[in-house]
């Protein structure tokens, strides 16, 4: 009918198909959206006419697209027993059916029942347990286009967290910035705290005066009343808090000698060694003026050990000893310069036909014999040395000497110090 009240019978030719039959076919044309239609059904009893309908022309749907994801589900933790929820959303209309991998690379869907609940929406929820906690998860989205699978996720069960880098004392000048880092597994949250030394700890608040008191890392600018306070930081998470070391800040200054280097008197050839300590956390650096007043710096090498450490050493010789030393203890806040000091050359002493050489200050070695007696003592002390050595070869292919008495201060007999002596027969 095109509206006029008259039913029209439709022909069938190249425009209408199945006229007469229980389908009709026919292009959707404008004209023909117009038109009302029905059909008669016939037979020897008679006609039914069937209900009126039309044609709408309208867009055509687009074609479906595979699922894609918007939102990805999370590594989850919880507390044994505690619920675990997965979630994610996909765009294209999806169904959903959440799956499971217990660690055998099968993926199962997870039916929906008392233990699982949501398995075919957008979130799972179940009870964390310790068999869930070794499985994999993961759901599929499915539309006429196809199915997409989501990332893959896991259970942990929670523990309390476990520091793995322990906050460390600072020592920074006044006015400077102080920085506490800490660090702890377990997906904690943090609070620094601070004890003003009544034993009471207080959350530090985030303001102008504080920085990160709620993260890793903790700044600040370092006062006289701050250096005062102990510092830590709680880090917490669902399974319960974990404190950390206390720490203390103290305000840096330039470094202070607690001893000085001493000079003192070494025979030739013999090692030299100055020592020096200075509080405040220094760098040191040796320097030596060879008479010109100015102070170079000692460089370390095979003659000179320990330059730019608290004790150096090296042979003494003639030119060093016109030379003068001092170091210089260094800091973040400035640099301190020690005393000057020199080391002065003994001569060897002779008594009795026996050469003593000086090793240091206070000790001496029998270095040599030239006298004709063949039987002798060695004294514990020469001129204010004890004497604590015989050196090497000292007495060597003397085959006149037949006795010798030894002090009880000798600690060393070095080498080849009586090879030869042939005649020897007593040594006390």
């Amino acid at each position: 009918d095109g509206g006029t009240g008259t039913w029209v019978n439709i022909p069938e030719n190249k425009n209408w198909h199945g006229t007469q039959t229980t389908t009709l076919t026919f292009t959707a044309i404008n004209s023909r959206a117009r038109y009302m239609y029905r059909v008669i059904a016939t037979n020897d009893a008679g006609e039914t006419i069937s209900n009126e309908i039309s044609l709408t022309i309208g867009t055509a749907p687009e074609p479906a697209t595979l699922p894609e994801f918007t939102t990805q589900p999370t590594n989850q933790m919880a507390n044994l027993g505690d619920d675990v929820a997965f979630t994610a959303e996909a765009s294209g209309d999806p169904t959903y059916q959440w799956q499971y991998d217990g660690g055998t690379g099968e993926w199962v869907n997870i039916p929906e029942n008392k233990n699982w609940h949501g398995t075919q929406t957008n979130t799972l929820t179940f009870s964390a347990t310790t068999s869930r906690s070794k499985q994999s998860y993961r759901v599929v989205a499915t539309n006429a286009a196809g199915e997409t699978i989501s990332d893959v996720v896991t259970l942990s069960l929670a523990a309390k967290p476990e520091f793995t880098t322990q906050p460390t004392d600072q020592m920074v000048p006044a006015g400077e910035t102080v920085t506490f880092t800490a660090e702890a597994n377990g997906d904690a949250t943090y609070q620094w705290q601070y004890d003003g030394g009544t034993g009471t700890w207080t959350n530090i608040p985030e303001n102008k005066n504080w920085h990160g008191t709620k993260t890793t890392t903790l700044t600040f600018s370092a006062t006289t009343s701050r250096a005062k306070q102990s510092y830590r930081v709680i880090a917490t998470n669902i399974a319960g808090e974990t404190i950390s070391d206390e720490v203390h800040l103290s305000l840096a200054t330039k470094p202070v000698f607690t001893t000085q280097p001493a000079g003192y008197a070494v025979a030739l050839a013999t090692t030299v060694t100055f020592t020096a300590e200075a509080d405040g956390n220094p760098t040191y650096q040796w320097q030596y003026d060879g008479g010109t007043g100015e102070w170079v710096n000692i460089p370390e090498n095979k003659n000179w050990h320990g330059t730019t450490t608290n004790t150096l050493t090296f042979t003494a010789t003639a030119s060093r000893a016109r030379q003068s030393y001092r170091v210089i203890a260094s800091n973040t806040v400035g640099e301190t310069i020690s005393d000057v000091i020199q080391f002065t050359l003994v001569t060897n002493i002779v008594i009795d036909g026996v050469t003593y050489q000086p090793l240091t200050e206070t000790t001496c070695a029998v270095i040599s014999y030239s006298g004709t007696e063949t039987s002798f003592t060695i004294p514990e002390t020469v001129e204010g040395y004890t004497v604590t050595e015989i050196g090497a070869a000292a007495f060597k292919d003397n085959t006149e000497l037949t006795s010798i008495d030894l002090p009880d201060t000798i600690e060393i007999i070095r080498t080849q110090a009586f090879m030869g002596c042939t005649s020897l027969a007593t040594m006390n």
